[in-house]
């Protein structure tokens, strides 16, 4: 069993890291296209059309792929009131519990996202001014969620089997 989940601690450390980097980049390409609607806004007189709908798009990405990272690594910030209270076993067990039912809503919403993604794609709906469509946003958002419902349930076998819930890199 523990073999199976250090196989899954690969396969999630995996799937954490190569979205994180697409993020990292789409980040990157965020700044320059804050820097250059800056410029030809204040300097050149002359604002990029769609500027919003471009750093909406690029926000998706930074974000969904980032999830996956940032649950794996332990990034997100959260208030632990349980631990002060609950000890030993009985946290683990819960914390397990916990991380397994949260792997389910991300599934359902990882679902979601690929179904109301064909449905808008059907729609057609897109950005008003730059026309990009909607669709290819939401597979994405999908693919971040699927992630990081694996991310999940690998960190719900470490806190069954007794081990730590944030692997150590």
């Amino acid at each position: 069993m523990i073999k199976l989940v250090v196989r899954l601690e690969k396969i999630a450390a995996l799937i954490s890291h190569v979205p994180a980097v697409i993020a990292a980049g789409m980040l990157f390409v965020l700044m320059l296209l804050t820097v250059a609607g800056v410029f030809m806004r204040k300097v050149m007189a002359d604002p990029i059309i769609g500027m919003q709908e471009y750093s909406e798009a690029c926000l998706v990405v930074v974000i969904f792929f980032f999830l996956t990272y940032s649950g794996w690594t332990g990034g997100q910030i959260a208030v632990d009131l349980i631990s002060s209270v609950v000890k030993g076993t009985p946290r683990r067990v819960l914390f397990s519990l916990i991380s397994a039912i949260s792997a389910g809503l991300m599934g359902i919403i990882s679902w979601q996202l690929f179904k109301q993604g064909s449905e808008v794609g059907e729609l057609g709906m897109s950005f008003n001014l730059t026309l990009i469509p909607h669709e290819p946003f939401y597979y994405i958002a999908g693919i971040g969620c699927g992630f990081y419902t694996l991310v999940l349930v690998v960190m719900a076998w470490r806190l069954a089997l007794g081990l730590p819930e944030v692997p150590e890199e």
